[in-house]
C-alpha cells in the first residue's frame, strides 16, 4: 500500500454465495485462503505497485536478526515507520502461528526476490483465485 496499491476487496467465493446468497456478509479479505475472486483491475493495480516496490528490495540476502528499524527504507518517515511496525506487531499478534516475523521488504530480499517478480507478472494476467 506504500506504493499507491488501494485494495478493493475480493470477490466472495462461489460457494459463499450459494450458503448466503448477502453481498455484505463477506469481509473482502485477501488473507485467508477461500476461494475468493481478485479483480482484474486489483490484481493490476497490486502488481504496479508491487513492481515500484522492487527497487526499494535488497538483492542480497539478509541476516534474519535485523531489527524491525534496520529493515525499513531510510526514507520512510517517522509516522510510516510506526505505522509499519504497528501494523506488523498487530499481524504477528493476530496470528502468532504464522512464519512472518519480518517486514516484507526483508521477507522479499536475495533469493525470494524473483518469487516476489513472478507474483508481479501472475497478478499483470488479470483476475484470480485465493484458494
Amino acid at each position: 500500500m506504500f506504493y499507491g496499491w488501494r485494495p478493493m476487496g475480493t470477490l466472495p467465493p462461489f460457494i459463499h454465495n450459494l450458503r448466503k446468497p448477502e453481498p455484505e456478509d463477506w469481509d473482502g479479505t485477501y488473507l485467508r485462503a477461500e476461494g475468493q475472486t481478485v479483480r482484474a483491475e486489483d490484481a493490476l493495480t497490486l502488481a504496479i505497485a508491487l513492481r515500484m516496490s522492487l527497487d526499494d528490495i535488497s538483492d542480497v540476502n539478509p541476516e534474519r536478526d535485523l531489527t524491525l528499524e534496520d529493515d525499513m527504507p531510510e526514507w520512510f518517515s517517522p509516522a510510516e515507520k510506526a505505522l509499519m511496525r504497528d501494523g506488523l506487531e498487530e499481524h504477528l499478534d493476530e496470528h502468532e502461528d504464522t512464519p512472518l516475523g519480518i517486514l516484507p521488504f526483508e521477507f522479499f530480499a536475495g533469493d525470494a526476490k524473483p518469487n516476489l517478480v513472478d507474483f508481479i507478472h501472475f497478478c499483470m494476467l488479470g483476475e484470480f483465485v485465493i484458494a
